[in-house]
This record gives C-alpha cells, structure tokens and sequence, in this order.
C-alpha cells in the first residue's frame, strides 16, 4: 500500500466540499482500485502496476479526487436546473 489519504474532513475542507462529496468522491476511487480503505484506519493509495498509471502516488489520487468534485459540482447545478423547471 502506498500512503494514507488524509481524513474526509481535511479533504472536505481542503476542497471545500461537502463531506458525503468526498466519501462519494473516495468510494468511486475504491472502486477504481486507486485507494484501499479499512475500519479505523482510513484510506490508502494502491500501488498500480507502473503501465497503468499515468501519474504515481497520493498526488494522482488527491488530483482525481478533485476531478470528481468537479463533476459532481456540475451534476449537481443541472439537477438544480432541472428541478427549477
């Protein structure tokens, strides 16, 4: 395993998101076997084989988290949008 990810509430205030956002956020990267969580000692980075990386470490997991803030801030509005209607 690689390093730890910080704690949903650091991240959340980091990103400025809310904290259900970055547990959304890390449960997608579980699920794209990018971090590994345990009970009560949080969430890791996964080690990927070195041809299906394009970037290494707790940078490039901190970095796609990010990206799907940004995509759920995005879904978000358009839900708001739609229910304005």
């Amino acid at each position: 395993m690689g390093g730890p990810l910080p704690s949903g509430k650091v991240l959340a205030e980091e990103y400025k998101a809310a904290r259900n956002t970055v547990a959304s956020a890390i449960r997608v990267l579980r699920e794209e076997g990018l971090v590994a969580s345990e009970q009560g000692r949080g969430s890791y980075v996964l080690a990927r084989p070195e041809e299906d990386r394009d970037e290494q470490g707790l940078e490039g997991v901190v970095k796609r988290l990010g990206e799907l803030q940004g995509q759920v801030e995005q879904l978000s509005k358009r839900v708001a949008e739609l229910e304005a209607r």
